[in-house]
C-alpha cells in the first residue's frame, strides 16, 4: 500500500493525481486541502452543453436509476454532514464542464475510508447507451 501526503494508505486502485489533469481540478476543488479524490466523468458525444446544470438535467433523464448505488451515496452524504461540524469526515462535490461534452464530477474527501465506501460494486467504466460513458477514477495527493 502507499500513502498520501497526508500519511494515510491509500488502495491500489487509487492513482497519483500529480501529472494529471485533475492536478488543476484540485486546486480549484480543494479550499480545505484535502488529499482523496473519486471524479465522474460522463462524457457525451451526441449533444454539447454550455453549463453544468443542463448536463446535469440532461443525465437524469438518461441513465438508468440505480436504488443501491443512489441510497449508498446519499447515506454516505448524510453521515459526513452530521460531522461536518466536529471538523471530521469531510466530503465535497464540485462539477466542471471539462469541454462541451465532458462533465466531471469530483468528490474530495478528508479520509481515504469515505471513498471506499464507494469502491463496493462499482464500475470503473460504464456504456449507457451508444453516445454516453461514465468513467470513474479514485486519484490522492
Amino acid at each position: 500500500m502507499t500513502k498520501n501526503t497526508a500519511g494515510q494508505e491509500v488502495p491500489n486502485y487509487f492513482v497519483p493525481c500529480r501529472g494529471t489533469i485533475m492536478d488543476y481540478y484540485r486546486q480549484i476543488s480543494n479550499s480545505k486541502k484535502w488529499k482523496n479524490y473519486l471524479v465522474t466523468t460522463y462524457t457525451d458525444i451526441y449533444e454539447a452543453y454550455t453549463s453544468t446544470f443542463k448536463f446535469r438535467a440532461a443525465l437524469k433523464k438518461r441513465i438508468p436509476f440505480n436504488y443501491e448505488s443512489e441510497l449508498r451515496q446519499h447515506l454516505l452524504k448524510k453521515s459526513n454532514i452530521q460531522f461536518v461540524n466536529h471538523g471530521r469526515n469531510g466530503l465535497e462535490e464540485h462539477y466542471f464542464l471539462e469541454d462541451h461534452h465532458t462533465l466531471l464530477h469530483i468528490l474530495t474527501s478528508k479520509r481515504i475510508d469515505t471513498l471506499t465506501l464507494m469502491y463496493q460494486d462499482l464500475k470503473f467504466n460504464e456504456q449507457i447507451d451508444e453516445y454516453l460513458t461514465i468513467k470513474r477514477t479514485f486519484y490522492y495527493e
